[in-house]
C-alpha cells in the first residue's frame, strides 16, 4: 500500500473541488477502496484547506448581501446557509470517503524548522522566506514515518522547495498531480503484483537462500547449540513494488522462513540454579528440529523479453534465534 501525503496546492489546482463528482476525486477514492494507497493529512494542510474554504464562504457571504438582496426573499435562510457550508461539508465528506488519517503536529519539534528557517534551506528560499507551512508539512511527514513504518511513500505538491526538501528522504516519491498517482497504480498495481506473487510462488528461492549464509545468529543463548541442515521458503506475502525498469523490477515482501536442524538451550525456566555454587544443580533443556520465522526481504527479479525471470536476493535480514523463539515455536 502506497502511504500518500497531498500538498494543498494540488487541492487549490482542483478548485477545492472535493465533490464525489469530480472524476479525479472518484478514481482516488477508488484507490483507497482497493487498498492500493492510503490517505495521510498532515494537520497543517487540513487546517489550510478549512481556512481557505472558510475564507470562500465568507466571500460568498458578502456578494449575496451585495449583489443578491432579493434572494432572501426567495429561499429559506437555512437552504442558503446549507449552500454556503456545502464546499466544507464536501471536503468533510472526502475525508471520510478516503479514511483520511489527519495527522496532528504536536509532536514535531519547532526547531527542526528554526534551524532550516535560519540557514535558509529548503523549503526555504530567498525568494520564499516564510514557508513555515510547508516546512511543518515536511516535518510532519518525517514524524509520521518515523511513528508509522511504510516502505512506499509519495508526496503530492507542485512546490520546488518541498521537491528539493525532500530529496535525501528514503522510501518516498514526489509527484504533481493526483492523476500521476493513478498512472503510477496502474502501471504497477494490483494486477501486476499478482502477477509477480503468483511468479515467486512457483519459483525456487531455495537455493537463493542457502547461498546466503552465514544468516543465523545466537542472541545470548546459555548453553546455545544451533546446526542449520537446510533454509526452506514457505511463502510469499505482502508484496510491494517499490522500482520498476523495462529489465528489473525491484519489490518488499515478507518470506516465510523455516529452519530446520538441531536448535536447543539450557532451559532456565526448569532448571535449577544454585546461588552458593553459582552453578546448574539440575539442567533442562529445550529442543526444536525446526524453527519458523517471517522476514521482510528485498527481491530484484529481471525482466527478459516482457517476461519474469531471475530473482536475486538483494537484501535479507539476520535472523536473531533467542531463548524465547526456542520457548514458543
Amino acid at each position: 500500500m502506497i502511504t500518500v501525503f497531498i500538498d494543498t496546492n494540488i487541492y487549490q489546482e482542483l478548485g477545492f473541488n472535493f465533490n464525489c463528482k469530480n472524476e479525479i476525486i472518484v478514481n482516488f477514492i477508488k484507490q483507497i477502496e482497493n487498498k492500493e494507497v492510503k490517505n495521510v493529512i498532515i494537520s497543517v494542510i487540513d487546517n489550510e484547506v478549512k481556512d481557505h474554504l472558510i475564507k470562500r464562504k465568507k466571500e460568498n457571504e458578502i456578494k449575496i448581501k451585495r449583489h443578491c438582496k432579493w434572494i432572501r426573499d426567495y429561499i429559506d435562510e437555512k437552504d442558503i446557509e446549507k449552500n454556503l457550508d456545502r464546499e466544507l461539508k464536501s471536503f468533510e465528506d472526502y475525508k471520510k470517503l478516503t479514511k483520511a488519517e489527519i495527522f496532528k503536529i504536536d509532536t514535531v519539534n519547532p526547531e527542526n524548522v528554526l534551524k532550516k528557517y535560519f540557514k535558509k534551506e529548503y523549503p526555504f528560499e530567498n525568494s520564499k522566506p516564510n514557508e513555515f507551512k510547508d516546512a511543518f508539512f515536511i516535518e510532519g511527514i518525517k514524524k509520521y514515518l518515523e511513528n508509522n513504518y511504510s516502505i512506499r511513500n509519495v508526496i503530492i505538491t507542485k512546490d520546488k522547495g518541498i521537491k528539493e526538501a525532500v530529496k535525501e528522504l528514503q522510501h518516498i516519491e514526489v509527484l504533481s498531480s493526483i492523476q500521476e498517482l493513478t498512472d503510477l497504480i496502474i502501471d504497477y498495481g494490483k494486477e501486476r503484483k499478482e502477477e509477480i506473487w503468483e511468479y515467486l510462488k512457483g519459483y525456487d528461492l531455495n537455493p537463493k537462500l542457502e547461498s546466503i549464509y552465514p544468516i543465523v545468529e545466537e542472541n545470548d543463548l546459555e548453553e546455545g547449540n544451533i546446526e542449520i541442515e537446510e533454509i526452506i521458503n514457505t511463502g510469499v506475502y505482502g508484496v510491494e513494488i517499490i522500482k520498476a525498469t523495462l529489465d528489473k523490477i525491484t519489490i518488499v515482501c515478507n518470506l516465510g522462513i523455516c529452519l530446520k536442524g538441531s536448535f536447543s538451550c539450557l532451559d532456565i525456566e526448569n532448571s535449577v540454579y544454585d546461588s552458593e555454587e553459582k552453578e546448574y544443580i539440575y539442567k533442562s533443556y529445550l529442543k526444536r528440529d525446526e524453527m519458523l520465522y517471517v522476514c521482510l526481504t528485498i527481491l530484484d527479479i529481471e525482466v527478459k523479453n516482457n517476461k519474469l525471470s531471475e530473482v536475486i536476493i538483494k537484501d535479507f535480514p539476520d535472523i536473531d534465534i533467542n531463548y524465547e523463539d526456542l520457548q514458543n515455536k
